[in-house]
């Protein structure tokens, strides 16, 4: 089935990230001013909400004894009269099936047509006006008489039919189970004026251009170069330019042209490398045109520090050997490296990679230093910044351009950044303890995130912690 030509897009139904549970219900809708849900059939309570490793909020039956019908009813009536279109996403597993359903003028149709046979999550298209109907009865939870021909010019709910039982994994083998992850309406705008929903309703994109950097594992892997690394930060540079940089052993690993998304959404996990018995099977794959590659791990004393996100700036900190290294990359017609070395004792060698003349033509170029502070040289065909002992702070700029010219000195990249003092526009909910244990510990049953933003964008906390007068601190994926 195929959804090119249909109507615009009239809304989209996801389902809130919120804890997993049974008794799905409107609550866990994120249109649930336009919608509510209900769930009829054989212990239609065991009918969840779910969510597991990578996978997206889903409604899933695996637990339910007995054939299900979910119903989706409309605030007001949809006319889906003409090229009107279903789209769902979803997953079955087994012989797990999922007919479509409208509702009109108080009685049910189901579709003989059903997504099935799919144990990944897929779209799935059903034109209204080409599907089989028949009549549904609702106490029975089966077809009735077939229908000729539907009017759909006032359609007052959709809903899918489960015609099985699910059938959770039972030793070791796959049951019978749908997972249904999001569903979309389109058809004739002019038509469905009133409609309070706004089409836009659907998640961001997960690479978001305000965002400047993020931190995750990556691998790349071709003919001429491997990387595998497990904790890494992908920095947005200009122009489209992405820098992949290794927290591990502080090294610059590739610089290439990514886009909007500069890796593939595997794992996105930033923690470890995958496994057998991890719910990823791989490593986000670098994505785009490579400019420069950096394959040989150097060895050496160093210690990840963090990052610093100012108004136009992105300034990382780590230790090599003693000495505090703060840096700046950007890309305008070149690649340009702005490094600051705090004043200490004894040289400091930082790889800068196997980038030379007679690599795509560029070449690295030493500016903004004084002569004898530091110096370029190349040991085994990689290129080392080496800085000598200072008793003041060594600021220099190594970069290459593409039009093999050299590049201007980036001044004044390293003055403090200066942070937003509010970088998420959202309405906080303040927090009440439940009750305390001790005169300093608290416990807090449940709290709201805003999942309602300026950002319509889902808030996926990381971590928490809490400052000396109680207040909670909440770190999240997207910084």
């Amino acid at each position: 089935m195929c959804s090119a030509g249909f109507a615009e897009l009239l809304f989209r139904e996801d389902f809130r990230e919120l804890h997993p549970h049974y008794g799905i219900n409107t609550r866990d809708l994120v249109n649930s001013e336009f919608l509510s849900l209900e769930v009829i059939g054989e212990h239609g309570g065991k009918m969840k909400l779910s969510h597991h490793g990578n996978d997206p909020h889903y409604m899933w039956n695996g637990k339910t004894p007995g054939k299900t019908a979910v119903f989706f009813h409309f605030k007001t009536p949809l006319d889906l009269s003409g090229d009107s279109l279903l789209k769902i996403n979803s997953r079955h597993s087994g012989k797990a099936l999922s007919h479509p359903m409208v509702k009109i003028k108080g009685e049910w149709f189901v579709a003989k047509e059903s997504a099935t046979g799919q144990d990944v999550f897929a779209d799935f298209d059903y034109p209204l006006n080409e599907l089989t109907w028949a009549k549904f009865d609702t106490e029975k939870l089966s077809r009735g008489t077939a229908v000729s021909k539907l009017s759909l010019e006032a359609v007052e709910s959709i809903g899918f039919f489960n015609p099985y039982k699910g059938l959770a994994v039972i030793d070791g083998i796959k049951g019978c189970a749908t997972r249904l992850d999001w569903f979309e309406i389109h058809g004739d705008a002019k038509k469905n004026a009133s409609l309070s929903v706004k089409p836009t309703e659907q998640k961001s994109p997960f690479f978001e251009k305000e965002v400047p950097f993020y931190q995750t594992g990556y691998e790349l892997s071709n003919k001429a170069n491997s990387l595998l690394t497990s904790r890494g930060l992908l920095l947005r540079l200009n122009e489209g330019y992405w820098a992949a940089f290794n927290t591990q052993n502080n090294q610059l690993e590739a610089v290439f042209k990514g886009g909007e998304e500069p890796v593939s959404l595997d794992s996105m996990a930033g923690v470890s490398y995958p496994h057998e018995k991890a719910k990823a099977n791989k490593m986000p794959l670098i994505q785009g045109d490579l400019l420069f590659v950096n394959s040989k791990a150097e060895k050496g004393v160093s210690q990840w520090g963090s990052v610093e996100v100012g108004a136009d700036v992105t300034l990382i900190n780590y230790m090599l050997q003693d000495r505090l290294v703060r840096e700046v990359m950007s890309f305008d017609e070149g690649f340009h490296r702005a490094i600051e070395i705090s004043a200490g004792k004894g040289e400091v060698r930082i790889p800068l990679g196997t980038l030379n003349s007679t690599k795509n033509g560029f070449k690295w170029h030493l500016l903004g230093v004084e002569k004898g502070e530091a110096g370029l040289s190349e040991v085994s065909g990689v290129t080392y910044l080496k800085v000598k002992a200072q008793s003041k702070p060594t600021q220099v700029q190594v970069s290459f351009n593409l039009s093999g010219q050299k590049a201007v000195v980036n001044k004044g990249v390293f003055a403090k950044p200066q942070f937003r003092s509010h970088p998420f526009s959202a309405e906080f909910m303040p927090l009440r303890p439940a009750h305390s244990t001790a005169s300093q510990v608290f416990k807090v049953k449940d709290f709201q995130l805003p999942q309602r933003n300026s950002y319509n964008r889902f808030v996926r906390p990381t971590d928490i912690a809490f400052l000396k007068n109680g207040t909670a601190v909440v770190t999240t994926l997207d910084g």
